[in-house]
């Protein structure tokens, strides 16, 4: 019974983010890139995990993470892309 469970949230998952990815190519929303990538790429795929997967958004790697590491790896980018 399990593998039809988890067969289904993997249909889910990969049939959502197809449409997903093919909608955002072709449309934009309220005229704004920036906006329509974070609703396509964020806000509808958390809509998903949480109303229709009924699943922690921690499992799908949805968190903050080491912040402070990526803070550190994002400065150190910036100095040696200035350099270059």
């Amino acid at each position: 019974m399990t593998g039809d469970k988890s067969d289904l949230r993997a249909a889910i998952i990969l049939i959502s983010s197809t449409l997903l990815l093919i909608v955002s190519h072709y449309h934009t929303l309220f005229g704004d890139q920036t906006l329509s990538a974070a609703v396509f790429y964020l806000l509808i795929p958390l809509a998903i995990i949480l109303l229709g997967l009924r699943e922690d958004p921690r499992r799908f790697g949805l968190t903050l993470g080491d912040w402070r590491k990526g803070l550190l790896f994002s400065l150190v980018g910036i100095v040696v892309m200035a350099v270059v």
